[in-house]
């Protein structure tokens, strides 16, 4: 079984949705799932993640989201298939 690049930095975590039971949206569950493994951040920032982007695309918000810090691109592909689901 190949290593996680998380298993070889020493960083648990796990994706578990039933630990999540407030979190309903299924849109963001099925983000998370495909974005999960490249990155480093737990489903709690993952979910402020979404939200955050989210509320801005639903309300039109103008401007460019960017990231400092990108290490396996999971949030920036995040935010990508967030706007994309909400066709922004």
């Amino acid at each position: 079984m190949p290593v996680t690049v998380q298993e070889k930095l020493g960083v648990t975590k796990a994706f578990n949705q039933d630990s999540y039971p407030d979190i309903e949206d299924n849109l963001f569950w099925g983000i998370c799932r495909r974005v999960f493994d490249y990155s480093l951040l737990p489903v709690e920032n993952l979910w402020s993640l979404y939200a955050a982007v989210k509320y801005i695309s639903q309300r039109g918000i103008p401007g460019d989201l960017v990231e400092c810090g990108v290490f396996l691109g999971g949030s920036v592909r995040l935010m990508a298939e967030t706007l994309a689901t909400f066709r922004d």
